[in-house]
């Protein structure tokens, strides 16, 4: 498995890559968010270039169901959808709870700017994580 990592932001977002095997991810960067269909277009050429065939979406599970979905909630919703149908690629959330404050502990000064990659980094290696222990179990 090969995975991408989004840590989807209203200005930028930062993304990760894992190497082919699944096991280790590396920060790749920040990308402006510069609407949905032109940040859409640059996740599939990601998609593309790194030959991934999951995708995974940082989401806010410390959202409550009961409160009404902001803009970037229902824009990650979107950004699923459209994956899933359009590329089909496997898209998973993964909980992004504390990740950017995790990834801004690691990083100093100018470094700080690509906090959202390193963030995007952090999920995915736990979501990477999960996937081994999974399949150790499962085999």
């Amino acid at each position: 498995m090969k995975a991408l990592a989004i840590d989807y932001g209203m200005k930028k977002l930062g993304i990760a890559v894992s190497d082919d095997d699944g096991f280790v991810s590396a920060a790749l960067g920040n990308i402006a968010n510069y609407g949905e269909l032109a940040t859409v277009k640059t996740i599939i050429s990601f998609i593309e270039l790194y030959k991934v065939d999951t995708v995974v979406i940082g989401f806010p599970f410390s959202y409550k169901p009961e409160q009404e979905e902001g803009k970037m909630i229902k824009a990650i919703r979107r950004m699923k959808s459209y994956l899933e149908e359009n590329v089909k690629v496997k898209v998973d959330f993964w909980d992004e709870s504390y990740s950017s404050k995790i990834a801004e502990r690691g990083l100093r000064g100018k470094a700080r700017k690509n906090s959202d990659s390193a963030a995007a980094s952090y999920f995915l290696q736990e979501y990477l994580d999960e996937q081994a222990i999974k399949k150790k179990f499962n085999s």
